[in-house]
């Protein structure tokens, strides 16, 4: 198939499987983007199921191609730039397929509707056991170029620690947060230990808290 193909082409190992506790229920786990590859990695080599946090514009064929471009072009610069540009049309069909194969959930920035309709699916998919993964990096913070970090972690968008407290008031329970990161060099995805959600912290110190921590493991993450 496609996606066993994809696998041979771009293969991975992922390290710290013991650092999940999946008999404390369903866990989130925040990656790093770089781009297309992270989505693409952990589609392909994660060994437990997830419901997977999508930019809805990233189930665009032509948005795919664009994140496609950057990559080519530093994977692939001894060829042309003219064939260059045809490989990301060539291979983001294949991209788009594995994609919207996967039980993602889409979301939407900007409109507070969109926002909440994001967080309640999410919040049922917990309460039906799924997984979730999340790419929180923001490329347009201060400081970052409009374009993912090949190396390291870029600035993140925080809303996503608001899981904690909408499963905790849905459930009663408390969710763990998992840092990952996807190293391309190393062909790994390095799994670090989690953190979990406290209830009893003033919500803007424990969003702190969260996300501060799963930015700098993911860090240290890196760094392997």
């Amino acid at each position: 198939t496609a996606e066993y193909l994809l696998s041979l082409v771009l293969p991975s190992k992922v390290v710290g499987m013991d650092k999940i506790d999946f008999t404390h229920g369903p866990a989130v786990f925040v990656c790093n983007h770089m781009e297309i590859y992270g989505p693409l990695i952990t589609a392909l080599h994660l060994p437990f199921p997830v419901r997977t946090w999508i930019i809805h514009s990233m189930l665009d064929r032509t948005i795919i191609e664009q994140q496609l471009q950057g990559g080519v072009d530093k994977v692939c610069r001894i060829f042309p730039e003219g064939i260059r540009k045809k490989i990301p049309r060539l291979i983001s069909p294949m991209m788009l397929w594995i994609m919207t194969s996967i039980e993602n959930i889409p979301v939407y920035r900007g409109s507070t509707y969109e926002v909440m309709k994001t967080m309640r699916a999410t919040v049922e998919a917990m309460e039906c056991y799924d997984n979730i993964l999340i790419f929180p990096e923001n490329s347009g913070a201060q400081g970052e170029d409009g374009v993912y970090k090949t190396e390291g972690i870029s600035a993140f968008f925080s809303g996503f620690s608001k899981i904690g407290s909408s499963y905790y008031k849905a459930t009663g329970k408390h969710t763990i947060f998992y840092p990952m990161y996807a190293d391309r060099k190393k062909h790994r995805i390095f799994i670090g230990d989690g953190i979990e959600f406290d209830p009893s912290h003033k919500s803007a110190d424990e969003k702190c808290r969260i996300v501060n921590y799963l930015h700098d493991t993911m860090e240290e993450l890196s760094k392997n």
